[in-house]
């Protein structure tokens, strides 16, 4: 293990991003040497497509100007004809002068309007789109032609590509190509693993594996919250009032007032949130939250204020801890105490094992650095488990599909593929540097020997709801569905290597109602303004999916298939799943299995 890991900023700044960013550029390259493509002729290709792109854009610009031409000159022969009209009514009205004027003007306007709008104008527009339709076909057979180029270099793209190249950047990194029922076993068995799925979450994905021989797994999960949502209604009311005006006379007038109302009824909501889950027996019996802040943001001059109010906190706090028989007790090292604000721990003793001052200081480097995300991540140590649930994780891209890398150009492929890995690599390692920042967290762990469980499918329920969204809500969710659909999976039975899973579908039905809310007028009387709300009713659907593990990469996978995918189906992480449209036997579900192995 590379001693600079003990530092993880210096570490990242001095050693992983340079070589990372060296050997995703020396993968590519060996991509491209590998597909025998020629890139001088593909840029030549791809130069001529751009350039007639331009081209399309002017011409649009040009079509665009001369519409807006034609529509003004139209609006010039209409003004004609109305002053033509005008004109002709001023003159048995003895206007002459002013009615010939008129009837010149307009006559002049009219003509000019009309039959430059449609001898002049209008043909150059026509010009101008045959031009855009000849330069449209020219571009599409160029950008088939620079597709055609890249054909060989876009099939050999591949999933596992991202994980293998930081593989060789952090050799204390290995991954799962899936996650499995041994890793969520170790997990639960040794570690306290603490899940956040429930019947109000669905996995979205998962990425686990080891680093220093603990045992990690990033959840993305879809949350369904049950919250309020005010909605507003207007009625507009009129009377008739009688006034006496300024001279004493009893008058009339009409009084119009704009009525709300408002009424509050239950709404669903859906969010997605990220988060890493790390297993380790330092501090085994420590528990502690952190949550994010600005100290990345601050200024020294406010850096320093603020440290002083949390000290005054701190001791405070350890006053009052006394006082109570608690545990509680300041760190030497204020401005860790205050900025790192973990004063919930209820171990000191594990906390500052846990936190010796060189853990203090890579940490206060994490969260006064502005060189990766700052101080953005929540720590929550719960005993053997903890989890880091960073800002910048809940933006991150965490498919790893090689789509994105597929164009028609290669230098637009090779910025892709370095930015894209350089990004995905940045959010891993910044997740995991609060981690790293603790040398205690690098020791490998001690496993007790247990026999292995048997386990009721082949793949755990983690990769079941992975698969069906990635086949789609759409696919499971219920007829009448108008909102996002939790999907939950249960296993059916199992039959060689395939898992039959139900798969169910939770979401609701949208009706629009209208409530009528009693509201006092200006006119003295009580009117019921309407307010029209939706109504989510509770709906379900139960779903068919099977579930076999061929463990080939995208590319093998692709080249197996022939490109094909059974309907209703989803290739991840490794695993082939469809929902079938009806029931199928086992000889059915092997049969078309078979066609991708």
């Amino acid at each position: 293990m590379d001693g600079l890991i003990l530092e993880p900023l210096k570490y990242y700044n001095s050693v992983a991003r340079q070589k990372h960013e060296s050997l995703i550029q020396e993968h590519f390259d060996s991509l491209v040497a590998r597909s025998g493509i020629n890139v001088e002729e593909n840029k030549k290709t791809v130069a001529a497509y751009d350039n007639v792109q331009q081209h399309i854009d002017e011409l649009n610009k040009i079509i665009n100007r001369r519409r807006t031409c034609f529509g003004l000159l139209i609006a010039l022969g209409i003004i004609g004809i109305v002053l033509f009209l005008v004109g002709i009514n001023f003159l048995p009205g003895g206007e002459i002068r002013k009615g010939v004027m008129m009837l010149c003007i307009g006559i002049v306007a009219a003509v000019v309007g009309f039959v430059v709008a449609f001898v002049v104008v209008r043909p150059r527009i026509k010009a101008a789109k045959f031009k855009k339709a000849e330069s449209m076909g020219e571009s599409q057979k160029l950008y088939e032609q620079a597709l055609g180029q890249m054909a060989s270099l876009n099939a050999l793209y591949d999933d596992t590509d991202t994980l293998k190249i930081i593989e060789k950047v952090m050799p204390e990194i290995k991954f799962d190509r899936a996650y499995s029922n041994e890793r969520e076993e170790e997990l639960r068995e040794d570690f306290d693993y603490v899940s956040f799925t429930g019947n109000e979450t669905s996995i979205i994905n998962t990425l686990s594996g080891k680093i220093f021989g603990n045992p990690f797994i990033f959840e993305r999960y879809l949350i369904h919250q049950m919250g309020t949502c005010t909605y507003h209604g207007t009625l507009v009311i009129s009377w008739t009032e009688r006034y006496r005006d300024s001279d004493g006379r009893m008058r009339t007038r009409v009084r119009t007032q704009t009525l709300h109302a408002s009424v509050v009824k239950p709404k669903p909501y859906y969010s997605i949130k990220t988060h890493l889950g790390f297993g380790s027996v330092a501090a085994p019996d420590l528990t502690f939250t952190r949550g994010e802040s600005d100290t990345d943001e601050l200024s020294e001059r406010q850096m320093q204020r603020r440290i002083r109010r949390g000290e005054k906190k701190l001791q405070e706090k350890a006053r009052d801890a006394l006082e109570n028989g608690e545990s509680f007790q300041e760190m030497a090292n204020s401005e860790f105490d205050v900025l790192f604000d973990a004063t919930d721990r209820d171990h000191e003793v594990q906390f500052r094992l846990m936190y010796t001052p060189l853990a203090q200081k890579n940490t206060l480097d994490l969260l006064r650095s502005k060189d990766g995300y700052g101080d953005d991540f929540n720590f929550y140590k719960l005993k053997r488990y903890n989890i880091i649930k960073s800002v910048h994780a809940q933006n991150w891209d965490m498919d790893i599909s090689t789509s994105r890398y597929v164009t028609h150009s290669v230098e637009l492929s090779r910025k892709k593929f370095l930015d894209f890995n350089a990004t995905f690599f940045k959010s891993i390692f910044f997740d995991f540097a609060p981690l790293m920042a603790v040398p205690a967290y690098q020791d490998e762990p001690t496993y007790s020997l247990k026999d292995p469980k048997p386990y009721k499918s082949y793949y755990p329920p983690y990769e079941h709801e992975s698969l069906a969204n990635k086949i789609g809500e759409s696919v499971f969710a219920h007829e009448r569905s108008g909102t996002n659909a939790i999907l939950k999976t249960s296993i059916l039975e199992q039959n060689d290597g395939v898992d039959r899973v139900v798969v169910t579908a939770y979401s609701y039905a949208t009706e629009n109602r209208v409530d009528f809310v009693p509201v006092l007028g200006g006119d003295g009387d009580i009117h019921n303004v309407p307010v029209p709300w939706v109504e989510y009713i509770p709906v379900s659907k139960q779903s068919d999916m099977m579930v076999k593990a061929l463990n080939h990469t995208s590319r093998e996978f692709s080249h197996k298939s022939g490109g094909s995918m059974p309907e209703n189906g989803a290739y991840f992480h490794g695993m082939l799943a469809y929902a079938p449209a009806s029931k199928q036997a086992w000889e059915q579900i092997n049969e078309t299995f078979k066609k991708y192995i």
